[in-house]
């Protein structure tokens, strides 16, 4: 962490360093797959949001989604536990439909993964709950409660 942010831009403000982010926290940590990173909570964003207007409890969420309420709770709370298929199934499983588009990447570009959601909620809102769940992730990365993903694990040992 320490390498990260001695290499990343910041200004002072009196006592305390304010760094930049690029955008996404998991590339602005240094995560392998950066994009991906950010997919995978983007849904999981979304499936919290539609537990939650929906008014269920974790149990009843449990029981539509096939899975424990624990299971449920690390979801609702941005733990990276589940593949990003299971994560399709389950808005599959709460009657939401699932479009993937695959195309050529830009010329001098680099290709990517991304999410776009369309949803009730306007762009600015989507950006402060995505903002949300970064700054989520971020606090659970940096105190050791997250655990990288099998796929994840594979990565950084790679």
């Amino acid at each position: 962490m320490k390498r990260l942010m001695d290499k990343a831009k910041h200004t002072t403000n009196g006592k305390e360093k304010i760094y930049h982010s690029c955008g996404n926290v998991f590339k602005d940590l240094g995560l392998p797959n950066p994009d991906r990173l950010l997919a995978r909570s983007k849904i999981m964003l979304q499936i919290e949001q539609i537990i939650r207007k929906r008014r269920w409890t974790q149990q009843q969420a449990a029981k539509v989604l096939g899975i424990s309420q624990s299971k449920v709770s690390c979801l609702m709370h941005g733990k990276f536990m589940f593949s990003l298929d299971h994560l399709l199934r389950f808005l599959n499983m709460l009657d939401q439909d699932i479009e993937i588009v695959i195309k050529p990447k830009a010329n001098g570009k680099v290709a990517k993964t991304r999410v776009l959601m369309l949803t009730g909620i306007s762009m600015r809102e989507a950006r402060t709950v995505s903002a949300k769940w970064q700054r989520r992730y971020a606090r659970h990365r940096l105190n050791g409660r997250v655990k990288a993903s099998h796929q994840d694990r594979n990565n950084i040992a790679s």
